[in-house]
C-alpha cells in the first residue's frame, strides 16, 4: 500500500493546530497555540513556526479564533451552510494576517498585538486549571483585540456581530430544535430602538451639519412596525422617539393610500416600505428580528440616501 507523505513538521512544537469543523453556532475557528509534539490524522491541520517567531504565532491563534476570521470564512469559505462546515486548508491559508506595521495605525495595531501576546501567555500559564466555561470568558476579549489590531469602526464590528449572533445561527437551524432561529423571532422597543440608532447614525454621514435624523416609532401591530424619519436642526431632540399612536390602523391607511395605484397594498410583500408624505420618511417593516438588525439599519440608511439622490432631493 502506498500513503502520500503528510507534512510531517507540523507534528513538532512549537505548532497551531486547527481542527477542519468549525463552531456551528457562531462559524468559529476551534484553534490551539500547542507546545507538545503531537501526531494527527487530517481532521486536524497545523502551523509549524520556528521559535523566533512565536509571537506572531500566539497572536495569529487569537486572529484564528476571532469574530473577524468566523465572519470573513462565512463570506468566503466554498463549504459555508453545508450540514458539516469545515474550512479546507487552502482557505485557512487566504486569511489575511498583515503586520502591525502594515494596518492603517500602526501604533494602537502594535499595542494590540502586545495584549494578545499578553493573553496567550496567560492562558498557557493556566492551562492545567482551566475550563470550558473560563475559556468562553476570553471570546469578548479575544474580539476587542482583534478589532483594535485592524482599526474596526464601531459600524463594522456591528456587520461582524449581527452575522454572528443572529444570521449564521439561524441559517441552518437545527430540525429538532425547539428554540425558534433569531431571525425569525419577533422584535420589541429595545430592538426598534437599536434599530433607530444605527439608522440615524448611517443617515449622518449624508447630511449637512448641523441637520440630523431623528427617528420615530410612530406604532406598531401584531405583525408589522411603522416608524417615520424626520430631519431637524434641533441638536437637543434624541435621535429616538417613541410616541406609539393608538391610532396606528388609520396610520397605515394613511400610507396605503398615499401607494401608486399599480403597487400592492399588502405590506408583508414590501417588506422595506418607504413613503414620504409631507415631510415624513414613513417605514413599515414585519416585526421579525431579520428587519431590525443594527446592520440591516445601515443598509436601510444607504438605500434611503440613494433614493432621495437618484430623485434629486435635498439631504
Amino acid at each position: 500500500t502506498v500513503y502520500r507523505k503528510n507534512f510531517e513538521a507540523g507534528y513538532f512544537a512549537p505548532h497551531i493546530l486547527i481542527p477542519q469543523g468549525i463552531e456551528r453556532d457562531t462559524g468559529r475557528l476551534r484553534a490551539s497555540y500547542c507546545l507538545q509534539d503531537l501526531s494527527f490524522r487530517t481532521s486536524i491541520q497545523s502551523i509549524s513556526f520556528d521559535n523566533k517567531f512565536k509571537e506572531d504565532a500566539k497572536f495569529l491563534t487569537l486572529l484564528l479564533n476571532s469574530s473577524l476570521v468566523a465572519w470573513y470564512l462565512f463570506h468566503n469559505s466554498s463549504v459555508s451552510g453545508m450540514e458539516r462546515d469545515k474550512v479546507p486548508q487552502h482557505e485557512v491559508l487566504s486569511i489575511p494576517f498583515p503586520s502591525s506595521e502594515d494596518v492603517s495605525n500602526s501604533k494602537q495595531s502594535g499595542k494590540a498585538f502586545e495584549q494578545g501576546v499578553n493573553l496567550i501567555d496567560r492562558l498557557l500559564s493556566q492551562k492545567d486549571e482551566l475550563l470550558q466555561a473560563d475559556i468562553a470568558e476570553c471570546v469578548g476579549d479575544i474580539d476587542k483585540i482583534i478589532y483594535s489590531y485592524f482599526g474596526l469602526r464601531d459600524s463594522d464590528v456591528l456587520i461582524i456581530e449581527d452575522a454572528l449572533h443572529y444570521v449564521i445561527p439561524s441559517m441552518q437551524p437545527r430540525s429538532r430544535s425547539k428554540n425558534t432561529p433569531n431571525l425569525w423571532k419577533d422584535t420589541s422597543d429595545s430592538d426598534w430602538k437599536s434599530y433607530s440608532k444605527w439608522l440615524s447614525y448611517g443617515l449622518e454621514k449624508w447630511l449637512e451639519k448641523p441637520c440630523r435624523a431623528v427617528v420615530e416609532h410612530i406604532g406598531a401591530t401584531h405583525d408589522l412596525v411603522v416608524i417615520g424619519i424626520h430631519l431637524t436642526e434641533d441638536k437637543g431632540r434624541k435621535y429616538f422617539e417613541n410616541s406609539r399612536s393608538k391610532d396606528i390602523d388609520n396610520i397605515l391607511a394613511k400610507i396605503w393610500n398615499s401607494l401608486p395605484q399599480n403597487m400592492s397594498g399588502n405590506f408583508q410583500l414590501i417588506p422595506d416600505l418607504r413613503i414620504f408624505i409631507d415631510d415624513v420618511l414613513y417605514i413599515v417593516k414585519p416585526r421579525k428580528r431579520r428587519f431590525w438588525l443594527g446592520s440591516t439599519a445601515l443598509a436601510d440608511a444607504d438605500a434611503i440616501a440613494s433614493d432621495l439622490l437618484a430623485q434629486n432631493k435635498d439631504i
